[in-house]
């Protein structure tokens, strides 16, 4: 793996040739989202190769729609081929050349006449076309070689109308308040350009310091911050472009109008809606995380069906972001049984655990009720599962008695005796190691072999009893003779 890369498609290292004549040099960024990008060479000249991950190359359509860009404020794809089952596509390469990273003071007259119209003609090709750019922001933005008053925009973003797909950080912050409400299209371009426009009169990002579902709140529900320093028409320009209501948006025609000097009227009737906690479970309204893992613990086999439910996921996703990936890695759990009740536990962790609909908080109460319970199934099937010796683990209970717990797991998948189950799992939680036996209580096998001592007289009787009795045997099992008792049926049989 080349160096500085964490994530590149399988077969690609630097120092390998695509295509007979790319020579990649160096890793750019190892993951785009959708691709890895690198510096190669051809001909000793250099290029930028955009490899896209196998699962997120560029649809046909896409590719066709590109190819009839033909605005001079694009960067085109020079070369598109196939290389070790990734689509791989060859562009120019402008080393530090932009908006950021060239140096390059940025003042009213570069914005006005060169920055702004620019890329304004660029997005005009793009929109014109049936595409968004999707990727607007300064790193992505570059001087042209070829003269000091043109810049080109730079390769398209990421093919996608549903935000969550956004994963960078820094693609993130250039999204409009629309995405909240899964909308994208060109209007968001002319968001980011605004944003842009904030950052390269500033000098740092709008949204600094911001996670994913901070970033898209405070472009939901804050007016943009325009520094003083701005003139009067980069303002108005600004805030034509950040306008909340996408539908009312600056576009090209404004832009045009505005830098040719005409009063351009700005207009928001955006009004924010705080995205919805109400979970509709089988017909009924559950507000509230917590109350939805409880809907779920109460009413499990309907429950196990929204494992992944995209609209569970979204409220996840807005009210507990933090919770997101673990939620969403529930969706790929074979046994639906297992997804929920991680799933409930993730929800609303001071919910006493669950397993079809069992309660199984208190692992003493689970084995009482166990043991004198007629119907052993729901027991024995959260045992089967492992579920059990999960929460004793997770309530504290020591290292020895959660191995016990789990040879007791192994006894019901072994399809063990389910009285001799129950007996020996109430004794490894009770700790109590006592048997009792006709109106006397052994503490060990000694006090018994005195009982039966005493008793010799009845010993059949008292043999028949024993023989007759499954708790008997369990309890002899957990004081460690069950290799005594294994040697005694052998003897029998």
């Amino acid at each position: 793996m080349a160096d500085g890369a964490n994530k590149l498609p399988a077969g690609f290292n630097v120092g390998d040739t695509l295509a007979g004549r790319y020579i990649l040099k160096k890793v750019l960024n190892p993951d785009t989202g959708e691709a890895a990008l690198f510096v190669c060479e051809y001909d000793d000249f250099p290029f930028l190769a955009k490899i896209y991950f196998p699962d997120k190359a560029p649809a046909a359509e896409r590719v066709d729609a590109e190819k009839k860009l033909n605005s001079p404020y694009i960067i085109k794809k020079s070369d598109r081929f196939t290389y070790n089952g990734c689509s791989c596509e060859i562009m120019p390469f402008f080393n530090k050349a932009d908006l950021i990273s060239s140096g390059k003071a940025v003042n009213d007259r570069r914005l006005f006449e060169t920055i702004i119209p620019n890329v304004n003609e660029a997005l005009k090709n793009v929109h014109d076309n049936g595409l968004v750019h999707g990727n607007v922001r300064p790193t992505n933005i570059y001087y042209s070689p070829f003269g000091p008053d043109q810049v080109l925009l730079g390769d398209l973003g990421i093919d996608v109308s549903d935000v969550k797909e956004f994963s960078k950080q820094t693609a993130f912050a250039f999204l409009p308040p629309e995405n909240a409400k899964g909308i994208f299209g060109p209007e968001a371009d002319y968001w980011s350009l605004g944003v842009t426009l904030v950052m390269l009169v500033t000098g740092r990002g709008v949204f600094d310091g911001l996670n994913r579902k901070q970033m898209l709140k405070k472009a939901c529900t804050y007016d943009m911050e325009i520094p003083d320093k701005a003139s009067d028409q980069l303002k108005k320009i600004i805030r034509g472009l950040t306008v909340k209501d996408y539908k009312t948006r600056w576009g090209y025609d404004e832009i045009k109008r505005c830098l040719a000097g005409e009063d351009v009227p700005v207009v928001d009737e955006y009004v924010y809606e705080p995205p919805t906690d109400v979970y509709n479970f089988d017909g009924t309204p559950v507000k509230g995380l917590e109350n939805i893992a409880e809907a779920f613990a109460q009413n499990w086999s309907t429950a196990v069906g929204c494992v992944g439910d995209p609209a569970l996921l979204e409220i996840v996703d807005n009210y507990a972001e933090d919770k997101y990936a673990d939620v969403l890695a529930c969706s790929k759990i074979e046994d639906l049984d297992e997804a929920l009740f991680k799933l409930i536990g993730i929800l609303n962790p001071s919910l006493p655990p669950y397993w079809k609909g069992q309660q199984i908080g208190d692992i003493a109460e689970f084995a009482n009720e166990m043991a004198i319970a007629y119907d052993k199934d729901p027991y024995l099937d959260a045992l089967k599962s492992g579920i059990v010796s999960l929460v004793a683990k997770q309530r504290g209970m020591g290292d020895d008695i959660v191995s016990k717990i789990q040879q007791v797991e192994q006894d019901v998948k072994d399809g063990g005796n389910e009285e001799m189950i129950a007996y020996k799992l109430n004794y490894y939680v009770t700790g109590e190691y006592t048997y009792d036996f006709r109106n006397i209580t052994c503490n060990s096998v000694s006090d018994l072999v005195q009982y039966i001592r005493s008793h010799i007289d009845n010993l059949d009787s008292i043999c028949a009893e024993f023989i007759e009795d499954t708790r008997f045997f369990a309890w002899l099992e957990v004081l460690g003779y069950s290799d005594q008792v294994k040697a005694w049926r052998a003897s029998l049989a």
